[in-house]
Formats: C-alpha cells, structure tokens, sequence
C-alpha cells in the first residue's frame, strides 16, 4: 500500500503528510515493547523521505521530529515542514451521566487522587505509588488507578495487587467504560500524570475540563498541554509528588474546589478536528504549492 501511495504522489502529483503522535519506539526504546520499535522503525525510514509534510499532536512532538530528522540526516535530506494541532476530548460534554455513579467509585474514602492511562513503564505508576507510601493514614487520601494492564507491567500489577492498602485506600479499574471514567473524573478530588514521556497527556485536558488540580510530571509536553493551569514535580520525584498531593489536599478542605479558566486549552474533539484541518491544508498548500 506505501508503495502504490509512494508511486501515486511523484505520478500524479499528491501531496502527502504524514500524521505523528510521538516518536518514542525511536527516541526512547526502552519504554517501547520490542515489536513496535521494530515495526515503527521501518514505517518511518519509509514514510519519512517520501513525505511532504508531517502533522503533530503537539508541539513537543514537532520539536522532537525535527531534532531527530536533523540528527540522523540520511533519512531525509530535504527540509521538513510540519505543523501541530491539539488534541480533543469530549468526555463530559457529548456522554450525559448514564444514572447513578457506580457504587464502587461514589464510595471511594477521604481525599481521592486519580491516575488515568495504561499500566506501562513510561507511565510511571512506581512514583505514584511510592508517593502513596510516604502519605500517612491520617492524611485520609486514596488512590484510584484507571487503566488496562499493558506490557513489561508484572511488578506494578502485583504491588498493586499485595499493597497493605488495597481495597481500602488504593484502587484499580482495569476495564473501566467511558461511563465510568467520567464518574471517576467527578469523584476525583485532583488528578496526578506521573509519565516520563508522553505524546499529548489527553488525562491532564479531561481532567483540567472537569475542574480538577492537576498534577503532573515536569517534562516540556505537560507544560505545553498544562501551562500554569497545573502544578509540576520533578519526574520520578516520589517526596516532590506526595508533598504537591498534600498541598492539594489542604487546599481543598479550605474551599470549595473551582472550575480553571481552561480557554482553549480543553477543545472539543470537533474544535480539534477543525484546527487538524486547517493546519493540515495551511502546510499542504506550503509544501505542495496551491490550497489542496
């Protein structure tokens, strides 16, 4: 298929973009499974030269192609033009609540810290948990993990698992709806993104969106996504987080927790669309020549 598309645009002059969500099977192997390096590596050495522009869901993913194609200048020689959009969500707008929230989740104790997103090493549940671990009883707060069971994630699914505070303080849904998600986010009292790398972090927008605290992890996409609408701890930093988790908390018993003044910093996925259009026919019309 990438041959007969490669053959079409130089025949019959198509301009074509290539759509990146991240490059980490490239940059960072070691938070990859084996086959997705590998398959995404050859996808790119394919794509890459034959592309007349890329699109990226950030602009920390834009930066990072360009960093890496400037790096490894075999792969391709012309220059790259690409743009960004931001990503959507709609969880909250266009799901109504489907009843009563799950007993499950209207139950949970004390102050309750979300975490949304796969079980996997580069989201970085050890920190989170390693946090719950310096937060004493006394401090009444618990953690609720939603996410499917991902790759190279034995150790955290048992910590999980044999944790003294399972049950009772910590908590994992592994197969959540996006009924339940939503209840999750208004249950919620703040929302913690620990991740080494990410793409986007659509957790930290859903959760901006329904008025949470964010915290998250201090790397260059999450202030791009959060701005200063989120407070930041250094990465792998467990004191750092579980001290950002307890000013939260104290904060939150003073008053009552207040909706961000998120702008456009939370479109929708018809706003994201919209702005994937635009930048997509603003860049093809400047690699290519003439609006596409």
């Amino acid at each position: 298929m990438l041959n007969a598309l490669f053959s079409a645009r130089h025949k019959k002059g198509i301009c074509l973009g290539v759509m990146v969500h991240d490059l980490f099977p490239l940059t960072a192997p070691e938070w990859c499974e084996e086959k997705t390096v590998g398959s995404f590596g050859r996808w790119f050495h394919r794509v890459a030269p034959n592309a007349d522009f890329f699109i990226t869901n950030s602009e920390a993913t834009r930066r990072s192609l360009h960093d890496f194609l400037a790096d490894h200048p075999t792969i391709r020689v012309q220059p790259v033009r690409s743009a960004s959009f931001r990503l959507g969500s709609d969880l909250g707008r266009s799901l109504a609540s489907t009843g009563d929230t799950p007993a499950s989740i209207s139950a949970l104790p004390g102050f309750v810290v979300l975490a949304v997103g796969t079980l996997e090493p580069r989201k970085n549940y050890e920190v989170l948990l390693d946090a719950m671990d310096k937060l004493s009883l006394a401090q009444s707060v618990s953690l609720l993990i939603v996410g499917k069971v991902g790759w190279s994630c034995q150790s955290i699914v048992q910590r999980i698992a044999q944790h003294p505070l399972r049950g009772t303080r910590i908590f994992h849904f592994d197969d959540a709806d996006d009924g339940e998600l939503l209840a999750a986010y208004r249950r919620a009292d703040c929302l913690v993104c620990a991740s080494w790398a990410e793409g986007f972090g659509l957790p930290i927008v859903e959760g901006l969106f329904h008025g949470l605290p964010v915290i998250a992890s201090d790397i260059a996409v999450f202030r791009e996504i959060g701005e200063d609408h989120c407070r930041y701890f250094p990465a792998g930093d467990a004191s750092g987080l579980a001290q950002q988790i307890l000013a939260v908390a104290r904060e939150q018993s003073k008053r009552a927790p207040a909706r961000a003044d998120i702008g456009t910093l939370c479109p929708s996925w018809l706003e994201s669309t919209r702005q994937f259009k635009d930048a997509t026919f603003a860049i093809a019309a400047d690699a290519c020549g003439g609006q596409p």
